[in-house]
Formats: C-alpha cells, sequence, structure tokens
C-alpha cells in the first residue's frame, strides 16, 4: 500500500478503529443536517488535539472512524470531545426542529437513488427518547444522544489496517441497511475520496491504494 502520509505502528502514535452508537440505537443519521454536525466535528478535534482520519462512515445508527493518534492526546479525549460538543449541537438542532412543520425527522431523509424510509418519529419524540437514555443511564444531563462507551480496536499492520478500511466502505452496502450497491455512492463515507477522488464532503487524511 503506497501512503502519501506515512504509517508508523507504534504505542506512541497508535492508530484506532473505532465505533460509536448512537443511544437505543435510533437512526438519527438518515438526517443530512446531523450528519453534517458530525463531520465538522470529527474535523475540530482532528485539528485541536492532532488526530489523523483515515477513514471514515456515518451509518444511520452509528459511526466508523479509522484514525491515527499523532500528539498527546489520546482517542478517549478525542471521543469525547465530539460525542460531547456533537450531542449538544443535535439537541439544539432538534428543539429547533419542534413545532416548525420541517418533514425531516417524520419522514427521513434517505440517500441519492434509495427509497425514502419512514421512522414514525417526530424530534419531540426523539428528545423525549434522549431524556429517557438519560434517565435509564443516570447521566449528569438532560439528553443522552451517545451510547456511553465506545469500541476500539488497535490497528498494528498494513493488513489489518486494509481489511479495516474495507470494512468501513462497505458497511453501506451490506444487511441489515443495503444502502447503496457501491460504496462510492454512499455520501458520508471516505470511499468517494478514495474511489472519486472527492473531498467536497470531507477531506481525509488519505492513505493512497
Amino acid at each position: 500500500m503506497k501512503r502519501n502520509r506515512s504509517i508508523t505502528y507504534s504505542d506512541e502514535s497508535p492508530i484506532y478503529f473505532i465505533t460509536s452508537t448512537v443511544t437505543e440505537k435510533l437512526p438519527i443519521f438518515f438526517d443530512y443536517a446531523l450528519c453534517k454536525i458530525i463531520l465538522e466535528n470529527l474535523d475540530f478535534y482532528r485539528k485541536k488535539i492532532n488526530f489523523a482520519i483515515y477513514g471514515y462512515v456515518i451509518m444511520p445508527t452509528h459511526i466508523h472512524l479509522l484514525m491515527q493518534q499523532l500528539g498527546e492526546k489520546n482517542v478517549s479525549d478525542f471521543m469525547k470531545g465530539v460525542k460531547e460538543f456533537s450531542s449538544k449541537q443535535i439537541i439544539k438542532y432538534l428543539k429547533n426542529t419542534v413545532g416548525s412543520g420541517d418533514p425531516t425527522l417524520t419522514t427521513i431523509k434517505s440517500l441519492p437513488n434509495v427509497p425514502v424510509r419512514s421512522l414514525d418519529l417526530t424530534a419531540d419524540q426523539l428528545l423525549e427518547q434522549f431524556r429517557k437514555s438519560a434517565i435509564r443511564y443516570k447521566q449528569k444531563g438532560d439528553y443522552q444522544v451517545w451510547q456511553e462507551h465506545f469500541d476500539d480496536v488497535i490497528v498494528w499492520s498494513d493488513k489489518q489496517l486494509n481489511v479495516k478500511l474495507d470494512y468501513i466502505h462497505d458497511n453501506p452496502c451490506k444487511d441489515p441497511w443495503s444502502l447503496v450497491n457501491e460504496p462510492q455512492e454512499y455520501k458520508y463515507s471516505s470511499a468517494r475520496n478514495y474511489f472519486l477522488d472527492d473531498d467536497s464532503v470531507f477531506e481525509i487524511d488519505r492513505l493512497e491504494v
């Protein structure tokens, strides 16, 4: 694998495969506005605490990331920032949507060429779900958007790196979602960066594969 960024497999600069899931596995990321919130936070925190993001996908209920720690802050610091601030923005967006007549959250917008899927949850109903989760899991705040914990796997080889990147890109094509036929058709995935040389949605720290 040729790369335009040098990869070092070490304890000092670990590479992580991350999975973080929305509480109750609610499929909120059919909404484009919420996907953009996630990307803005990923970009902000990778610059703030020095991480490289080599791959990503935003699925309806969860996100996958392939990224490397380049500074002193670790992956827990990164995910804490992303989850905390994106939660505030998501809640604010939902509150602004309540009573607006915007149908985005009652009939969630799907991706290009994918039939519209009905969620049957309005913005206020989603807020109520997040409020119940905060109570159930004894959170300090009024709402819980993300599951408290995230999964992380350290990547130690080129072979494992390729496997994880392929998994990220293939995820939208597989059951149970089957959102698109080809990885590059999915808007919120680094497959577009690699296969189409398209950085318009999100600019990754590209690996030349």
